[in-house]
């Protein structure tokens, strides 16, 4: 029938967790937002407890991103240039991509930089023609 609700809460957590830390914020301060503890925010960042809808509502506009986002992980804008859903996108790889954007950002050799940039996209240029075989 689908993921089940941990599973579930689980991803969204992870998500709220990464866009909350590529803001820089603290979990107090997304707390102080909720009006809850940074306890609480790591609860529902880990998946153990649920968001309420308002909850989510706030989240979403108190750390620039949708419901939609926070909830299956398929608005990120500005990452997709083509607009692709991001499938496949859960709770493990989200928290690795969040583990290679701060390493990436770590490198401080341009030419790093672009290095990485171009390894990724041959990786996915090699795993769409896989595909079409």
């Amino acid at each position: 029938m689908g993921r089940n609700i941990n599973e579930v809460s689980i991803s969204i957590g992870a998500r709220i967790r990464a866009q909350r830390e590529s803001l820089g914020l603290s979990q107090k301060a997304v707390g102080e937002m909720l009006g809850v503890s940074y306890q609480q925010i790591q609860k529902f960042e880990r998946g153990r407890d649920r968001l309420k809808v308002e909850q989510l509502k706030v989240l979403a506009d108190r750390l620039d991103t949708t419901q939609s986002y926070l909830l299956n992980g398929k608005s990120l804008s500005g990452l997709a240039e083509d607009g692709a859903a991001f499938d496949g996108a859960d709770a493990l790889a989200i928290e690795k991509a969040h583990e290679l954007t701060r390493a990436f950002l770590s490198l401080r050799s341009s030419a790093m930089r672009d290095a990485v940039l171009e390894l990724t996209r041959r990786l996915v240029a090699a795993q769409a023609a896989d595909r079409s075989i």
